[in-house]
């Protein structure tokens, strides 16, 4: 039997990989906004090397959940 919990739970997982996906458009599209070669070349650094950090979230974006008395929402601990 599933716990009642997980339907949300597993919503707010879909959205939080949604919020990721989105993360990763906006770095690729940094990426091709230089106005020169010079700069081009540096955003696209920069995006590359944030999109690198992001690559640990397919191992799994959240792994935990605390829920406190005194919060009215839980807190979510993962990679990101």
């Amino acid at each position: 039997m599933a716990h009642p919990d997980l339907p949300a739970e597993q919503a707010y997982l879909d959205s939080a990989y949604e919020c990721l996906d989105e993360m990763r458009e906006a770095l690729v599209r940094a990426a091709e906004a230089g106005a020169t070669e010079v700069s081009q070349q540096a955003i696209e650094d920069w995006a590359t090397g944030r999109l690198r950090t992001l690559e640990d979230a397919d191992r799994g974006l959240c792994f935990g959940r605390i829920d406190s008395e005194e919060a009215a929402d839980p807190l979510y601990v993962g990679r990101r």
